[in-house]
């Protein structure tokens, strides 16, 4: 939901397939395109869950895939983390900024994915949260450890991003 970004709820693709109905267009946001495109990569799974949090931003979004799908929910809210009512030991904002917040912040909306999708596989991308032993401890102070599936760290987006908005278009 990009409301106060200048995008107030426009249909840009409705406007551009409009302007261009010989052509076929697909517009989705950029943790919905990793998440498919990491799906796809998975043979034992169907259902994939990736929470992307920027450095220095206490804001982070989640795609889910689940039974190869993509969950975008109700007006394309699901996803959308920043509404999810969960309390931190300070400010989210402090906390992304350094390492053991930001490892904070990425548990506990990973837990939430967990405790509401259940995915098979969990991933994630935040330079600020290096190690995933130390997540997943981080991760086990909120919800027993035996709920927790397998969890990466995707250290490079780019290709996940066009491989997954590649799949989304066929789909």
């Amino acid at each position: 939901t990009n409301e106060n970004e200048g995008f107030d709820y426009t249909d840009v693709a409705g406007y551009l397939k409009s302007n261009h109905p010989e052509l076929g267009f697909s517009l989705d946001n950029d943790v919905n395109a990793v998440a498919a495109g990491l799906n796809v990569l998975q043979d034992d799974c169907d259902s994939v869950s990736f929470y992307f949090l920027p450095r220095g931003h206490n804001r982070g979004g989640a795609g889910t895939i689940f039974h190869d799908r993509v969950i975008k929910g109700y007006m394309n809210i699901a996803g959308e983390t920043q509404y999810l009512p969960l309390a931190y030991s300070d400010d989210p904002a402090m906390l992304a900024r350094y390492e053991e917040g930001a490892k904070e912040v990425v548990a506990k909306n990973l837990v939430a994915l967990i405790a509401t999708i259940g995915p098979q596989l969990l991933t994630y991308y935040c330079s600020n949260v290096p190690s995933v032993d130390e997540l997943v401890e981080e991760m086990a102070k909120y919800i027993p450890k035996k709920y927790i599936p397998p969890v990466r760290k995707i250290e490079n987006l780019k290709e996940f991003i066009l491989f997954g908005e590649m799949i989304m278009c066929i789909n």
